[in-house]
């Protein structure tokens, strides 16, 4: 629980998302004979502080399972969700926070890497460079955008200082730095996704949505 409750909040968002979950608490069964279990559901949450003493709640669940997704987007069943939950509960209690907004939705969620060079690592394109989510974004979820904007921005001032007006060089050496520091970061995203899907039994091919208020 927070220290200092915020005054205002977002509803917040419900994000769709196929990551699995950093940090687990699990236990196994095995079905009776004869009998199926039930379809797997999968919720997960998360508490985005933003200015002025605001902030919104999120939940993420899986891109394929609309029945959840539909009922999370009607304001009465997200609040009950957020008040059943023991991390969100607190910030949900009465006279903490007034909502600010309906339930918002948000789809097309993906880890994405978008090279300008070929596949022979030349730019196809000279002296236009992309940077932070317009050439590598991962589920927001994950709550990496800014820092690996951060650290893509720095590897851009390098290059542009070593390389100043070769646009031929400029473009490889960015590009061979985004491969290096920010590939691996998107591709662990990936991972996650997939594996979260697999575990659910969801079609681990399609990308994942979002749904926030």
């Amino acid at each position: 629980m927070p220290r200092r409750l915020p005054k205002n909040c977002t509803r917040a968002a419900s994000s769709i998302s196929r990551a699995s979950t950093a940090s687990s608490a699990n236990r196994r069964a095995c079905s009776t004979r004869g009998r199926s279990p039930p379809t797997w559901a999968i919720l997960k949450f998360a508490i985005f502080l933003g200015d002025n003493e605001t902030f919104s709640i999120t939940y993420a669940v899986e891109s394929d399972d609309d029945e959840l997704r539909k009922k999370l987007t009607d304001v009465d069943a997200f609040e009950t969700v957020a008040r059943a939950l023991v991390p969100t509960a607190p910030w949900r209690a009465d006279g903490v926070a007034e909502p600010m907004t309906d339930v918002h939705v948000m789809a097309g969620l993906r880890n994405r890497y978008r090279p300008l060079v070929d596949r022979n690592g030349a730019p196809i394109v000279h002296g236009f460079v992309a940077v932070g989510d317009a050439s590598v974004c991962t589920n927001p979820l994950y709550g990496r955008g800014c820092s690996m904007a951060a650290v893509h921005a720095f590897g851009l001032a390098d290059a542009l200082k070593e390389h100043g007006t070769d646009a031929e060089a400029l473009g490889r050496s960015f590009a061979e730095y985004t491969v290096d520091q920010l590939l691996a970061v998107v591709s662990l995203g990936g991972d996650a996704g997939r594996a979260g899907a697999h575990d659910a039994g969801g079609d681990v091919d399609r990308g994942p949505a979002c749904v926030h208020a």
